[in-house]
């Protein structure tokens, strides 16, 4: 896909795998020196609190 995921489908994906005992989460091509409008930086940190919401739900 050009341009990579949006953050819907990412986050979509994210949740679909809710139920794996998943342990470490890397994001990664946010750039702040690139991105002007800090959209991307939203994005990465959106997923990022995310995946600590779901690790913190399973107790």
């Amino acid at each position: 896909m050009v341009g990579g995921l949006s953050t819907s489908k990412a986050l979509r994906i994210l949740r679909g795998l809710a139920d794996l005992n998943i342990v470490g989460f890397d994001v990664m091509e946010v750039s702040p020196a690139y991105d002007q409008s800090q959209l991307t930086a939203l994005a990465g940190a959106s997923l990022a609190l995310e995946f600590l919401y779901m690790r913190a739900s399973r107790g």
